[in-house]
């Protein structure tokens, strides 16, 4: 706030923005990765990955 001269209004405004955007971006990942996890655990997808891996 003091290094950019902005007033405070606008500071509390980004500030709130970045808390908003940092908790959507961390629920979408999590929900990203809980999916993929999902994915690959079914039994057909890991045989077949197992016997790629071969």
């Amino acid at each position: 706030r003091v290094v950019f001269h902005m007033p405070d209004w606008l500071h509390h405004f980004l500030s709130g923005a970045r808390i908003l955007l940092k908790r959507t971006l961390e629920a979408y990942v999590g929900h990203y990765f809980q999916f993929k996890l999902e994915q690959i655990m079914q039994e057909h997808r890991l045989v077949s990955l197992i016997t790629l891996l071969r």
